[in-house]
């Protein structure tokens, strides 16, 4: 057939909406804590193709992870767990700022015609429910805890040859700890410094303070997120503890610990008899 008039063309559109489905293909890997997760929707027909015309609202179950006050799952800015599909597809903004495992469930108002979804091989690969994992979002901060050797958390005081081990944690934004750095080269280095400033010795009636020595210098790198160093102690005065020269500039290393370091005490009975002698 020729002429002006021999093409002919064919518009095909969906059957009716058998199903709402998550579409998980785009979702690929874990997903960065506190980054707001677009989790989609789509409602499809028996043969698996999006209903554009179709406009309505389903439910999802949100399950996993903490309390949403405390950082959980829950739906950006507040608001309910419902799908609102417009031209058969819809968008729901989820937010996670815990490193953990969410599932999401639709709900039995996903199954819009139970028979042709049942007889579908093309829907039969969708499930009514979707594991989602968030890791850790990008490195924030590096934060310092001490502990003395006898393990007290965060002791105040130490006594002059007692030793505190110290360990770097990296975090994101909120608080997590960044473990997930795959290559061991591309881990975070920086200076751990222990310095004192020494008591006066008020023994001396010039009240004269001993000199200032230099800090102690660690090198150290994160592994896994974590990285430790023990520190001795040997002058009475503050010891303070900070971190310098990350090899990541823009990290926030203004975090520090100090511990105050008293005088040994001298045994009494040997004082005695160093005297005598």
């Amino acid at each position: 057939v020729s002429g002006p008039h021999s093409e002919l063309r064919a518009h095909f559109c969906a059957m009716s909406a058998v199903r709402a489905v998550l579409d998980m293909k785009g979702i690929v890997g874990p997903q960065p804590a506190g980054v707001p997760l677009q989790l989609p929707l789509m409602v499809l027909d028996a043969m698996g193709n999006v209903c554009t015309d179709y406009k309505g609202d389903f439910k999802v179950t949100i399950s996993g992870g903490g309390d949403a006050k405390a950082g959980g799952p829950r739906v950006a800015g507040g608001g309910k767990p419902v799908f609102k599909a417009l031209n058969g597809r819809a968008l729901l903004p989820i937010l996670c700022t815990q490193v953990t495992a969410v599932t999401f469930t639709l709900g039995a108002d996903a199954v819009l015609d139970a028979t042709a979804a049942a007889a579908s091989a093309p829907l039969r690969p969708y499930r009514d429910a979707a594991e989602v994992s968030f890791c850790p979002g990008e490195l924030r901060a590096l934060q310092i805890k001490t502990t003395s050797h006898e393990g007290e958390p965060s002791p105040s005081k130490l006594v002059a040859g007692e030793v505190v081990d110290v360990t770097v944690r990296a975090v994101d934004a909120f608080d997590n700890l960044v473990d997930n750095v795959r290559q061991p080269q591309e881990e975070l280095r920086f200076y751990l410094e222990a310095s004192v400033e020494p008591l006066l010795d008020e023994t001396l009636s010039t009240a004269a303070q001993r000199p200032r020595e230099p800090p102690q210098k660690f090198l150290l790198q994160l592994a896994g997120g974590v990285a430790s160093q023990r520190v001795h102690t040997q002058v009475a005065g503050e010891l303070t503890l900070k971190m310098a020269q990350p090899s990541q500039p823009a990290v926030e290393h203004e975090g520090s610990a100090r511990i105050k370091v008293v005088a040994a005490r001298r045994d009494r009975k040997s004082t005695r008899l160093n005297s005598s002698h």
